[in-house]
């Protein structure tokens, strides 16, 4: 995953992505959701995950206005509308699949042609300012349009904890779009620990899941943290 993430990274910097540009993110949770969202903050960009679930016309219309994102990252389930919103409005942004489909530029194509020799050299710039914007969520949006809420490095820092002496596998149903997906997946990396997600749940799967991976930590989308004995 980490060279996932660094090639990401420089293909953003290679694209003219400066400081303070935002990603856009919209994709169900999985294990690539992650890519672009690290990518991001390694090239000093700041990563928009997207609310997905109720995706309409006039939201995505919404978000492009909101934070003017660059590039959007976005899943095969909705690649296809926000292209055609994006078209409309006569936006330029680049947009790319965390899949493989005709006609879009995909993140697996962007990784295999990294040059490695460049990867192996690549650093990060270090962090000048813990109140420096890092990531942008958005409410629920319960009376009105989703607003969008900034946290600054200090807010994602706080979260962090030591490296775990064994590492642990947490079962995270929450995507990154929420702020208890978002926190854990940073948290997980972070700890070298392991993350176990599932597309499509019920109560018999997730003591499946459970049994079958030895699972320490459940996080749901709520502030909801189970940790398992």
């Amino acid at each position: 995953m980490a060279d996932r993430i660094t090639s990401c990274s420089m293909w953003l910097k290679k694209g003219n992505v400066q400081p303070g540009d935002i990603i856009g993110i919209c994709t169900s949770n999985n294990l690539n959701a992650v890519i672009p969202l690290v990518a991001s903050l390694l090239a000093e960009a700041i990563p928009n995950p997207w609310w997905d679930a109720v995706l309409t016309d006039d939201t995505i219309k919404h978000f492009l206005n909101l934070t003017k994102p660059k590039i959007i990252f976005s899943d095969e389930m909705k690649i296809k509308k926000i292209k055609e919103v994006v078209d409309k409005t006569g936006e330029n942004i680049r947009i790319v699949c965390l899949g493989d489909i005709p006609g879009f530029e995909s993140l697996n194509h962007i990784i295999e042609n990294t040059d490695p020799d460049a990867m192996a050299k690549f650093k990060c710039e270090d962090l000048k300012d813990l109140q420096e914007a890092a990531v942008i969520l958005y409410t629920s949006g319960t009376s009105g349009y989703p607003k969008g809420v900034l946290l600054p490095y200090s807010c994602l820092i706080a979260e962090m904890g030591p490296m775990c002496e064994t590492p642990e596998i947490i079962f995270r149903t929450a995507g990154i779009n929420w702020i208890t997906g978002l926190m854990n997946a940073l948290v997980t990396i972070g700890a070298c620990s392991t993350t176990v997600i599932h597309p499509n749940l019920d109560e018999k799967i997730i003591l499946e899941i459970v049994e079958k991976y030895k699972v320490c930590s459940f996080v749901h989308k709520v502030f909801l943290i189970l940790v398992l004995t």
